[in-house]
């Protein structure tokens, strides 16, 4: 059964619920990465200082990432002089 975003959208929520209790003061965000009907990445924020959902969802998608839409559960966040800005990564 093909699956739709709303159950990409569960997959990431239940990725978000790892970073529970590690990621203050960010938010828990899980972030899936899809393309011609099934996951190329995803990832979660496991806490401060380390790598975005985004970041890692789209580090292990890698070029497969390309044209496939992002479902992040969670706006990125962008702190100035904390996180750099995930608008920049290209593939």
């Amino acid at each position: 059964m093909p699956k739709t975003d709303v159950d990409y959208m569960k997959r990431a929520l239940r990725l978000a619920r790892k970073g529970r209790g590690k990621t203050s003061p960010n938010p828990m965000v899980g972030a899936v990465i899809v393309k011609n009907g099934g996951v190329v990445g995803e990832g979660f924020h496991p806490g401060p200082g380390a790598p975005h959902a985004e970041v890692i969802a789209l580090t292990q998608a890698g070029k497969r990432a390309k044209g496939g839409p992002s479902i992040p559960i969670s706006s990125p966040v962008a702190i100035p002089k904390s996180e750099p800005l995930l608008a920049p990564m290209r593939f």
